[in-house]
């Protein structure tokens, strides 16, 4: 089971993830960093589908996530469900939510992933990510 926890950070906002799996902590990590935004999103038929190269674990976080931001932004959606399954040589994304119309803002706006203190990596039977966003 992932889990996820904010971080206090100075004029920022973050999140430290944990997972059994890859796929498990980077749908965690995007539903966290959506969250942190908009609360609980409902699903709808709404959604946004795309794929990434396998890559370093660092480098993947902070693909997917800045790539699921950029499309959220783009074709207005408050995510607040993710999915992500290895596909060949990558993965596949796959997040549904609402409108941003139809939800409320419960936190500020992120703006960007960071790479300061990012962190994706196996720690004892799992896996542990630590991301900043900036707001």
């Amino acid at each position: 089971m992932a889990s996820y926890d904010e971080i206090d950070h100075t004029a920022d906002t973050g999140l430290t993830v944990r997972a059994a799996t890859l796929p498990e902590l980077l749908s965690a990590a995007a539903e966290g960093m959506f969250r942190l935004m908009y609360g609980e999103v409902p699903s709808t038929d709404r959604r946004i589908v795309f794929t990434v190269p396998d890559e370093p674990p660092v480098d993947l976080l902070y693909d997917v996530l800045a790539e699921l931001l950029w499309r959220s932004e783009a074709e207005d959606l408050a995510v607040g469900h993710v999915e992500v399954v290895s596909v060949g040589a990558g993965y596949r994304v796959e997040a549904t939510g609402a409108s941003t119309a139809d939800v409320e803002l419960v936190g500020p706006p992120i703006k960007a992933v960071t790479w300061h203190d990012l962190v994706c990596e196996r720690r004892d039977a799992g896996w542990f990510a630590r991301v900043i966003f900036d707001v």
